[in-house]
C-alpha cells in the first residue's frame, strides 16, 4: 500500500505584489501542479493566526511523486520565467514535504473551509499520533499527523481541517499542555486558517519584466531558510 503525503507551502508577498502573488498561484502554480500524476489535491488558505500570510498545500499518493521527474520538470531549476520573477517577490518562504502517519484518512475536503496545524521540533510521530484523542475534536474534524521527510529540517505535524474554522477548537496553554503531555515542550506554534477564495482580477506578470533589478527573498528574524533544494 502506497503511502500518502503532502506538499505544502508557506509565503508572504512583498508589499505592492498581491494581486501578481495570487495570479501566480491560481493561473500557474496550482494548475501545473494537478498535471503532475500522483497530485491528488490542491487548496490555498489564508492564515488568520501565525505568519506568513499565505499557505497551499497539495496532497499526493504515493508520497514518493515529489521525488519524480515529472514533478521534477517544473520546479527547482525548471521554473518558468513568472515563477521566478515572483519568487523574488516574496518574504518568508517556507516548503514542508510531509509523509502521512494517520491512516485511513481522506484528503483535504473541497468543503473544508477551516484548518489548524500544530509543529513540532523533531520527528515525534508515535506519541504525537497518540495525543489526537487527547485534542477532543469534534467529530466532524479531520485530524491527520505528518513527518518531514529525510531531506527536510526534523519536524513533525497535525493538520486538522473541517467545514468551518469555528468547529476547530481554540484550545488554552493549558488544554495543549494536558494533551500533548511531553510533547508540549517541542510545539513551536500552532496556525490557523480560513481557505481562500478568488477574486476576479487577472494580473499578467509579462507587464512587469522590464522592471529594474529583482528584489531579494529576505527571511524574518528567527526563522528558517527551507533546508530543501527544490523551493516549491
Amino acid at each position: 500500500m502506497s503511502t500518502p503525503g503532502m506538499l505544502m507551502v508557506l509565503m508572504e508577498p512583498a508589499a505592492g505584489q498581491e494581486a501578481a502573488f495570487h495570479d501566480w498561484f491560481d493561473l500557474e502554480l496550482v494548475p501545473d501542479h494537478a498535471r503532475v500524476a500522483g497530485f491528488q489535491g490542491a487548496s490555498r488558505w489564508v492564515c488568520v493566526d501565525g505568519w506568513p500570510r499565505y499557505m497551499s498545500c497539495y496532497d499526493v499518493d504515493p508520497f514518493d511523486v515529489l521525488e519524480e521527474d515529472a514533478y521534477r520538470s517544473i520546479t527547482g531549476q525548471n521554473f518558468s520565467p513568472w515563477s521566478q520573477w515572483m519568487l523574488s517577490r516574496v518574504f518568508g518562504r517556507q516548503r514542508l514535504v510531509l509523509r502521512e502517519l494517520t491512516t485511513g484518512r481522506t484528503r483535504t475536503p473541497d468543503n473544508a473551509h477551516g484548518l489548524v496545524m500544530l509543529r513540532f521540533r523533531g520527528h515525534r510521530g508515535s506519541t504525537v499520533r497518540a495525543a489526537l484523542d487527547r485534542l477532543r475534536l469534534p467529530a466532524i474534524c479531520q485530524a491527520r499527523a505528518f513527518e518531514t521527510s529525510v531531506r527536510s529540517n526534523a519536524e513533525t505535524a497535525i493538520i486538522i481541517d473541517a467545514p468551518a474554522a469555528a468547529l476547530i477548537p481554540s484550545w488554552s496553554a493549558a488544554d495543549l499542555v494536558e494533551a500533548l503531555g511531553p510533547d508540549a515542550a517541542s510545539l513551536t506554534g500552532v496556525w490557523r486558517y480560513v481557505r481562500y477564495v478568488r477574486s476576479q482580477s487577472v494580473w499578467q506578470w509579462e507587464d512587469h519584466v522590464s522592471e529594474t533589478a529583482p528584489m531579494q527573498t529576505a527571511m524574518p528574524p528567527n526563522q528558517d531558510e527551507p533546508s530543501d533544494d527544490i523551493p516549491i
